[in-house]
């Protein structure tokens, strides 16, 4: 008495292991972009989160908005990836006593949009697929 596989067994073993693997990989794949995707927008927000501190520290006011120039108190955003567009922004401002007025951010990368809402009060970030 013989142990052991066929090779006509370990075949088919092989194809569901490529079949069910073709399905998995692209799913893992999104998976892992969405994440790296996620982690940006959060470097985003905590770069904003550090300039509250900054404005509290200096006890000025900042604010952000797309395009300011020449105002000390006036900042530009962080920037984001190349790929990446921002759809929508409202101006964050950041007052001196570390209180802020909250605001939305909409960005679109290359397959998701995505939506960052600064809250007001506490300056809380929280970041929706859209």
């Amino acid at each position: 008495m013989q142990r052991g596989f066929t090779l006509l067994e370990l075949l088919v073993v092989l194809v569901i292991i490529g079949l069910t693997s073709s399905f998995a990989g692209p799913e893992l794949w999104r998976s892992y972009d969405k994440s790296q995707q996620r982690a940006t927008l959060k470097e985003f927000a905590l770069a904003l989160s550090l300039h509250r501190l900054k404005a509290y520290e200096a006890r000025k006011n900042i604010e952000f908005a797309i395009n300011y120039t020449d105002n000390q108190n006036k900042q530009s955003l962080p920037a984001i990836p190349q790929n990446w567009t921002l759809e929508k922004a409202t101006t964050l401002r950041y007052l001196s006593t570390g209180v802020t007025n909250g605001a939305q951010y909409h960005f679109k990368s290359n397959n998701r949009q995505w939506q960052l809402t600064i809250s007001p009060l506490d300056g809380h970030h929280d970041i929706t697929l859209l």
